[in-house]
């Protein structure tokens, strides 16, 4: 069996990218052989979709509007394909990458095709999430989002991309799937597809992200004993999706209990100013993977405010390193989440409610105690990598 996973980047370019990268590994180490391409990547393992020439007109293209509309990967998959005759095309996350017409040419010489959706790009005219937009029900146009990453910045080109999906998408032969039953069921419920998307989770490396003795760690780290720390997994202020904003205001409401934050993640001036009250600390972007697992495992509880999301990487990681996550009931997160058993959520943009249980966690310690325990109890009995790979590779062979 000859597999071709494609993506817009590798695991540094987002979540789409980290369940691609994988998935190419656990094949590999399974004795399947795989290629992995990627619009871009600092790998050279990975295959890259365009040469450098394409893709600064590509980028040139997309400032105007007319992301995705030329497919640059087309000649790539070709001449790969032509020497390892490839048995299935595996795509993860295709906007600004990937052109949904180089689906639809697959698809018309009968390749078999899977598409695992990280977002909700494939059923709108370019945006992410909709958020309280409901056009993409019909035909996109005077998108609200424009200049926004992916759309371009001048011309709303909205309604072609919308249309040319769903052309895609009814008359392909693609297999869609979905991290969430809640993406799956907003992608089926468009009627653009032809069947229902099979849900199959991401996963987490639970020999890896493994939850420490919280003193041990924070001495090791050089974390005060004394402190409620509070994880933030710090964005741009100016990010629409991950409303670092409520974790902002939530954290305000928190001064009697003196919080530390701990912010991990892309450093944002804006954000850090926000906080100057209160004691922080950023350790910036963290690429190695057990230093990371040890900043998560040194929290009391990781706070997230992410208004558009799918079912995030990032709460299956802390939640795998003995940090409950406590923040909003954003899309598949609750499909996650046991609520009060191994972490809490609140209804989008409650802050006061958010504020509320923190308080109570911080009073109650052997709750929360309990609740970190369990949320590493639920990744290794639903969320491991070795239940992502057999799901995955069921689906391959049958």
């Amino acid at each position: 069996m000859n597999i071709a996973i494609l993506s817009k980047s590798d695991r540094l370019g987002g979540g789409g990218g980290r369940c691609a990268e994988d998935l190419v590994n656990l094949l590999k180490k399974n004795n399947v052989n795989v290629d992995h391409f990627a619009r871009s990547s600092k790998y050279t393992e990975i295959i890259p979709l365009y040469t450098s020439k394409e893709k600064w007109i590509y980028h040139r293209l997309r400032s105007v509007g007319f992301q995705e509309l030329y497919p640059f990967e087309k000649k790539v998959i070709k001449k790969y394909d032509i020497k390892k005759d490839y048995d299935i095309f595996h795509f993860h996350d295709i906007s600004s990458a990937i052109s949904p017409l180089t689906l639809k040419w697959l698809s018309d010489k009968n390749k078999k095709i899977i598409w695992t959706l990280h977002d909700c790009t494939a059923i709108t005219g370019g945006c992410v999430n909709p958020l309280d937009c409901t056009k993409y029900k019909s035909i996109c146009y005077n998108c609200p989002q424009l200049g926004q990453f992916p759309l371009g910045q001048n011309i709303d080109l909205s309604f072609l991309f919308h249309s040319i999906k769903k052309h895609v998408l009814k008359n392909s032969n693609i297999q869609f799937v979905t991290p969430s039953k809640w993406l799956a069921d907003l992608v089926y419920s468009t009627g653009y597809t032809k069947s229902y998307p099979i849900v199959i989770s991401n996963g987490v490396d639970t020999n890896l992200f493994k939850a420490y003795e919280k003193d041990i760690i924070r001495k090791e780290l050089g974390l005060p004993q004394d402190k409620f720390i509070i994880l933030l997994s710090s964005s741009s202020f100016d990010n629409p999706y991950k409303g670092i904003i409520y974790s902002i205001e939530t954290i305000k409401l928190l001064k009697k209990i003196n919080p530390l934050i701990l912010m991990i993640g892309k450093i944002d001036e804006e954000v850090s100013k926000k906080l100057e009250e209160f004691h922080k600390i950023q350790i910036g972007y963290i690429e190695d993977k057990k230093t990371l697992n040890k900043y998560y495992s040194s929290a009391d509880i990781f706070l997230n405010t992410t208004i558009a999301d799918n079912f995030p990487i990032s709460v299956l990681e802390s939640m795998a390193s003995g940090t409950p996550n406590i923040g909003f009931a954003t899309g598949g997160i609750p499909e996650i989440i046991e609520q009060g058993i191994d972490g809490y959520l609140v209804k989008n943009r409650d802050i006061e409610e958010l504020k509320n249980k923190i308080m109570e966690f911080y009073s109650d310690y052997d709750v929360l105690v309990k609740m970190q325990r369990k949320a590493r109890e639920k990744v290794l009995k639903n969320f491991t990598l070795e239940k992502f790979f057999e799901n995955y590779f069921n689906l391959y062979v049958n």
